[in-house]
């Protein structure tokens, strides 16, 4: 397994919705903030090593799209 954690600075991240491999909602797997550190209680996607097409909408609009390839046992920001 690998995982993907978000780096995401100062914007409000409860509102940020993030999707794995699909664009419709039930490809709904958690919000930025669910997903945003590596400190004590680990807060990160974990996902089978692949290249994963995330998305990540606000208010049902587009904010970023892209391919993340992520290996084994890696950690991708």
């Amino acid at each position: 397994m690998g995982t993907i954690q978000f780096e995401v600075g100062t914007m409000t991240r409860g509102d940020y919705a993030v999707l794995l491999n699909g664009k419709k909602p039930d490809y709904f797997v958690g919000h930025v903030d669910e997903f945003n550190h590596n400190i004590w209680w680990k807060q990160e996607l974990i996902v089978p090593p692949a290249t994963h097409e995330i998305t990540v909408t606000r208010n049902a609009k587009l904010f970023w799209s892209g391919a993340v390839p992520v290996a084994a046992n890696q950690r991708v920001l």
